[in-house]
């Protein structure tokens, strides 16, 4: 019965103990300027260390010269976690959780928003990284991802 309970306890309060533990340094990979293609046109993110916990970051796609999405981004320690706060174009920003850091990859989670639930970033190499933003749409599980290349 023991090993249940802390299984259970495990299983719901796992991944906010494990983001309190993350430390800044292992999150530096995602600094820089970072391009690629999609469906839509060019996807550009650009990543900064503001100070010792906390980072800025802007993403856009261009589509024919104009920037048709533009996003604000910040990844910060919030209380006793790690959160990614997006703000697109003039809507509220909203907040995702880090649930995982691990081997080269951030997994942002907030259950209760529309689309997407989950934001994903994979470290490729030094040079590519992969994003993936997924969720439910009612019982469609909808997903984009963009494969990112560093640029200067």
């Amino acid at each position: 019965m023991k090993t249940h309970v802390y299984g259970l306890i495990l299983c719901l309060f796992g991944p906010a103990l494990q983001a309190q533990f993350v430390k800044a340094d292992s999150i530096d990979w995602l600094i820089g300027n970072w391009k690629g293609r999609s469906q839509e046109g060019i996807v550009i993110e650009k990543w900064k260390r503001m100070d010792n916990d906390s980072f800025i970051g802007e993403g856009y796609i261009v589509v024919q010269g104009d920037s048709v999405v533009r996003e604000h981004i910040v990844i910060m320690p919030f209380s006793k976690f790690w959160v990614y706060i997006a703000q697109v174009n003039q809507q509220p920003p909203v907040l995702f959780t880090l649930v995982k850091n691990e081997n080269g990859k951030l997994i942002f989670e907030n259950k209760e928003h529309d689309f997407p639930q989950r934001i994903i970033y994979s470290r490729l190499d030094e040079a590519r990284l992969k994003i993936r933003v997924e969720g439910y749409v009612g019982r469609t599980l909808n997903k984009d991802e963009y494969e990112l290349v560093r640029s200067p």
